[in-house]
């Protein structure tokens, strides 16, 4: 019956007629097969004939415009498609510090806070911003920030939409105005400060668990870079950070009336991942990691009386000490060792400085630095109490470091040593107030050795594990 179905006139239709075939086709056998159900006695070459060919089955196919495909490739929409979404928003918030109950030492305050987490099946993008922030005294305003919207801004994104990369960073901060005012700024400071009513050993531990969080967040830093080189992975960095601006004030009034001010603008900072350096081969392109770093309209100067950032007035008399400046860096940093290339190159861009002395200068700067001089620094040091003053074993010692690109130098350095508890803390000299570097023992055992067992050479430890037998 097939062949005999008549084609539509002038031979237009042919594609038409042949869907009406296959149709009728498969709606017959339906027929024969349901029919069959209820019929006995057939024969199964009967059932055979009636059937569909693979050349049937292949002529529908290609007529609908079906193609069998076991493997499924997810289309470029279906990447885009978000799997998980996590969202914390907080319109104000604020932190307090707060000594003996009832007296405020800081105010910490923050407006439009907002962070976000998008999983996509390969994609991973955090964002976080910031909208204003604030830092109050019970003596003044100590730090706000320029902006009242996105004050600050950053991104992170795993495997990024539309682009060649494994991931990338973008941050973005505005300026931040920071006032020094040296009353608050030392109650703070006096406060983290270990006072007597700390035991040593809580404070020891303290101070442990710090050094070991930046250590481990220094190897991390580190393991994650060496692993960025090996496997050369394809990343971009993207910061612009306005510097803070700051303004030290002072009790010096030049005219009897006005008081001084010194304000430091510590510029703009912009670090950038580059593809292409124009003065380098095709060669050494693919064999380093190009940073380029920017610093730029760094200045100082002094001003008497009232001012304000953002003061365009022409009628405030300005003092410049350091005209502005800025420094350019480019690192490049190799990602596969090599004998021809060496694997760190720097190259500086230093402009031309532009330093303003004068007799009125001159004084209202050596009024400022005594701001920053501590008269009782002598007898508070002589009175503070250190964690290693009461040293269990302590004497010189020669400590093997190594310097150079790449840690490669071996050198002996004579120092101090002080072990106190657990820790041993590493001095410069017996008379310094501060430690170098410091390391923790915990689960070692120090003992000092009798100077009959070293032909008597004295200042010999004997340092083993806790549990070990003598």
């Amino acid at each position: 019956m097939l062949n005999k179905t008549r084609s539509s006139p002038g031979g237009h239709l042919d594609g038409l007629s042949d869907l009406y075939k296959l149709t009728f086709a498969v709606l017959y056998n339906c027929v024969l097969i349901t029919s069959s159900a209820y019929r006995t006695g057939s024969s199964k070459d009967d059932g055979d004939s009636k059937s569909f060919s693979d050349e049937d089955w292949e002529r529908l196919n290609r007529i609908i415009g079906y193609k069998e495909n076991t493997e499924y490739i997810p289309a470029q929409q279906d990447m885009k498609l978000m799997q998980f979404y996590f969202e914390i928003r907080m319109k104000h918030n604020a932190s307090r510090l707060i000594i003996d109950g009832s007296e405020c030492l800081a105010d910490l305050s923050c407006e439009d806070f907002r962070c976000n987490l998008k999983m996509y099946p390969e994609a991973k993008v955090f964002d976080l911003k910031l909208g204003s922030y604030k830092l109050l005294s019970p003596y003044g305003l100590l730090a706000e920030s320029a902006s009242v919207v996105d004050s600050l801004v950053g991104v992170f994104s795993y495997k990024p939409f539309d682009e060649q990369l494994d991931w990338s960073f973008t941050a973005r901060a505005s300026p931040c105005y920071i006032t020094y005012l040296k009353d608050s700024i030392d109650q703070i400071v006096a406060f983290f400060k270990s006072s007597p009513t700390v035991s040593q050993t809580l404070a020891l531990e303290t101070a442990a668990a710090v050094q070991m969080t930046l250590d481990e967040v220094k190897r991390t830093a580190q393991q994650q870079m060496t692993r960025v080189l090996k496997d050369q992975s394809r990343f971009s960095l993207n910061l612009d950070i306005a510097a803070p601006k700051i303004t030290v004030p002072t009790k010096f009034r030049p005219d009897d009336v006005h008081e001084t001010k010194l304000l430091l603008d510590l510029g703009n900072l912009i670090l950038r991942t580059e593809e292409i350096w124009d003065s380098y081969s095709s060669e050494e392109q693919d064999m380093y990691l190009n940073f380029n770093l920017v610093l730029n309209d760094v200045s100082a100067f002094l001003v008497d009386g009232d001012y304000h950032w953002n003061d365009t007035s022409k009628e405030v008399n300005l003092l410049p000490v350091i005209d502005k400046c800025g420094i350019a860096l480019k690192l490049q940093q190799i990602q596969v060792e090599s004998s021809l290339y060496p694997s760190t190159r720097l190259a500086v861009r230093v402009p031309s400085l532009g330093f303003h002395f004068s007799p009125a200068r001159y004084h209202r700067l050596m009024e400022i630095l005594k701001i920053f001089q501590d008269t009782n620094s002598e007898n508070n040091s002589s009175d503070l109490a250190h964690l290693w003053d009461q040293a269990d074993f302590e004497g010189w010692s020669s400590l093997l470091t190594w310097k150079g690109v790449g840690n490669r130098e071996a050198l002996w350095q004579r120092r101090y040593l002080r072990l106190v508890g657990p820790f041993l803390y590493v001095f410069e000299n017996p008379e310094s107030t501060t430690y170098k570097q410091w390391s923790s023992l915990s689960g070692k055992q120090v003992h000092q050795v009798p100077t009959e067992l070293t032909n008597g050479v004295q200042n010999i430890v004997a340092l083993h594990d806790s549990g070990q037998v003598n």
